[in-house]
């Protein structure tokens, strides 16, 4: 099985109650992928940087990223970065991504921005966050069971050195410690087919 280790870094929040392409949903920054071949070997990362179509950062997306507006007019038009993407599931790599419900969701509101098919339906994924609950094994205070770990705290969790500012190829590099870890316990999940809009 080959995988995509899939990051992304959006303008804004995600407004999950909303359709992924509705008006004042985030838009597409940053995408970094890390092609993981059938034996395990990971390719170098590979980092798409969006040019804006009249949009721009929020002060918190770039506070979080580091990603700047004026970083971005070096980048190139959504449409490159989508057709990389669709390109990518066309070629049946299974999406592997921290929070992966929330980075397919900004793909394909770009992909349905451009009125190109988004191949959402068929794409199959694994959340690495979702499975790590019961690695981690974080209480949830007030609540039975455990809650989903945040990134940081995954990281923290395998000891490994998560800085406060991430862009999406430096979260890429650590989903890929991450995957690599669920496969090394062998807790990592089948790929699943997503739901909702």
């Amino acid at each position: 099985m080959r995988y995509a280790i899939l990051s992304t870094v959006s303008s804004d929040r995600m407004n999950y109650q909303l359709a992924a392409d509705s008006a004042g949903q985030p838009r597409l920054a940053q995408m970094a992928v890390i092609f993981v071949a059938d034996d395990g070997t990971p390719a170098s990362p590979v980092t798409y940087t969006v040019k804006p179509d009249g949009w721009c950062m929020t002060n918190e997306a770039t506070i979080a990223s580091g990603v700047t507006d004026a970083m971005l007019e070096d980048g190139i038009p959504v449409a490159g970065v989508c057709g990389a993407y669709v390109s990518m599931l066309n070629n049946g790599y299974v999406v592997v991504a921290y929070g992966s419900p929330h980075h397919l969701k900004l793909m394909r509101g770009e992909c349905r921005r451009l009125g190109i098919a988004d191949h959402y339906a068929t794409t199959q994924s694994i959340d690495v966050c979702r499975a790590l609950l019961d690695v981690c094994r974080i209480p949830n205070v007030g609540r039975k069971g455990f809650k989903l770990p945040k990134f940081e705290e995954a990281c923290a969790h395998f000891k490994v050195e998560c800085p406060p500012v991430r862009d999406a190829a430096t979260n890429a590099r650590l989903t890929l410690g991450l995957f690599r870890a669920l496969v090394d316990l062998g807790r990592l999940p089948a790929p699943s087919l997503p739901s909702g809009d």
